[in-house]
């Protein structure tokens, strides 16, 4: 009979990193450095997913290359502003475009680097939703390796950095679809705790 190991002690602090963890949008300007970027992209890949597709990959803006990002993310902004006309709601959507534009710029002067979160999508349906769904265990993985290492992050699915024209940029081939951007740095503030359900509003015991 083959005797098994025993079983490890269970990680108590898990539970405090979960509960911890919030979105950060405020960073302290610091580059994250390249050895905690491939620690949170080996904690990324342990997530669990089906028959072992692995459909991930990880494209990497070191703190030194996010203004080619933050160009790339300006000159989409630009182009949607150019593409409007003179009516009311244009020019509102105009307004906010400059907002979002002024925000982006203050972003990428405060963050420490970007981790955008590749899927490689099956042609079959079934394999590409579980295979969707895995890639989110894997940025949330990253999440909170970022929260257990007092860094802040931030993951995005905002149009703006999902977008086709930004394709090239990623390096996304025919099969494969950004699931998310995972902004890293190093928090300039707390954010405010929110939930607003209770695990007993959300449950049913069957």
């Amino acid at each position: 009979m083959v005797e098994r190991p025993a079983q490890a002690a269970r990680v108590e602090t898990v539970d405090a990193v979960i509960k911890q963890r919030r979105t950060h949008k405020i960073w302290a300007g610091k580059p994250v450095d390249r050895a905690t970027l491939e620690a949170l992209i080996e904690l990324a890949i342990w997530a669990p997913n089906h028959r072992y597709t692995e459909p991930w990959r990880f494209a990497v803006v070191a703190h030194d290359r996010l203004p080619r990002l933050r160009d790339a993310v300006l000159a989409e902004l630009d182009r949607r502003v150019d593409a409007l006309g003179e009516g009311e709601d244009d020019q509102r959507m105009a307004r906010k475009l400059a907002s979002k534009r002024k925000k982006q710029q203050q972003r990428f002067g405060e963050v420490g680097a970007v981790i955008g979160v590749v899927q490689r999508e099956d042609d079959d349906t079934f394999v590409r939703r579980e295979d969707y769904a895995a890639t989110a265990c894997a940025i949330q993985n990253m999440l909170l390796g970022a929260e257990a290492r007092g860094l802040g992050a931030l993951w995005s699915t905002g149009d703006l950095f999902l977008c086709d024209t930004l394709r090239p940029f990623w390096g996304l081939g025919q099969a494969e679809v950004l699931v998310g951007v995972v902004f890293l740095g190093h928090p300039d503030s707390a954010p405010v705790p929110v939930r607003h359900k209770t695990p007993e509003s959300v449950t049913t015991w069957l």
